[in-house]
């Protein structure tokens, strides 16, 4: 369950950090650029750079939610019933 629970949090931050990405991408060129051209068009290097803060973040995110999700897997010891 512990396993489960690590993955499930691992795809959550992996859902959330790529959403929040590509929003702010298109955010940008709707606010920014007024939708005159792409951001990639005018710096190719920027592209990159997207990229590669996208898979870092989203890397880092797995591994913060696939932890959370480890570790709050609810697996405490129960009481058990007649023991006191």
């Amino acid at each position: 369950m512990k396993l489960l629970r690590a993955g499930i949090g691992a795809v959550l931050g992996i859902t959330m950090v790529t959403l929040l990405a590509w929003a702010g991408l298109y955010l940008f060129g709707a606010l920014i650029l007024h939708g005159q051209g792409s951001l990639f068009d005018t710096n190719p290097s920027a592209a990159n750079l997207f990229f590669a803060g996208w898979f870092v973040s989203m890397a880092a995110a797995a591994a913060l939610g696939g932890c959370l999700g480890y570790l709050s897997s609810g697996d405490e010891a129960k009481p058990q019933r007649g023991k006191e």
